[in-house]
């Protein structure tokens, strides 16, 4: 939950309020420099106004925990105990009208792939399915999914984060899934694992 995140951010920040004036850079695993984020101003105290830091850190924290404790074993279980076939997914996809016809298949090879254990693969298929999936929410509500390149003239999709970056899909996603969205796939302070 978002607003829980939030929560602990302040709390620690409360708790160490140094830790939240000072900039922070990030750095890949391979130590390249991906980020940097703000501190706060100094002449800033408002509550509302937690460093991004912080919150990349503790979500980063949490991702971890779920994925090893809930995830994992989760995924595991269903595939000793049902070991789904890709068709068997397939037909529940197809049943689904979040994905379309033309999708079913990549998307059930995709889930099976990450049911055997195979992640990479798995995300590999995933990631453009939700590009398509938010792309096609926008659409439906009459919203620009493209844009002219300034120096082509040619019209180009969007990426995923600009895509998300529309306010019109709060009432729809939320702000905790659009949140998660976004430092999954798109931000270079968690995962980006696109």
């Amino acid at each position: 939950d978002l607003n829980s995140l939030r929560k602990s951010a302040r709390d620690i920040e409360k708790a160490a309020p140094l830790i939240s004036y000072l900039p922070w850079t990030h750095l890949s695993k391979d130590n390249r420099r991906v980020a940097n984020t703000l501190g706060k101003a100094l002449n800033n105290d408002s509550d509302d106004n937690i460093s991004e830091a912080q919150l990349a850190l503790l979500y980063r924290q949490y991702i971890l925990l779920v994925a090893t404790n809930i995830i994992l074993p989760a995924i595991s279980t269903i595939h000793q105990k049902f070991a789904p076939s890709i068709g068997e997914i397939a037909a529940l996809f197809s049943r689904w009208s979040a994905v379309p016809n033309d999708r079913v298949i990549l998307t059930a090879k995709a889930l099976h792939y990450g049911l055997c254990g195979d992640f990479m693969t798995a995300m590999h298929l995933l990631s453009p399915q939700l590009e398509n999936f938010i792309r096609r929410v926008l659409k439906s509500m009459h919203e620009r999914t493209t844009f002219v390149n300034k120096l082509s003239h040619c019209e180009n999709e969007m990426a995923l984060g600009s895509l998300i970056e529309n306010k019109k899909l709060i009432p729809i996603l939320g702000e905790g899934l659009i949140f998660e969205i976004n430092y999954l796939f798109c931000s270079d302070l968690v995962s980006n694992i696109r």
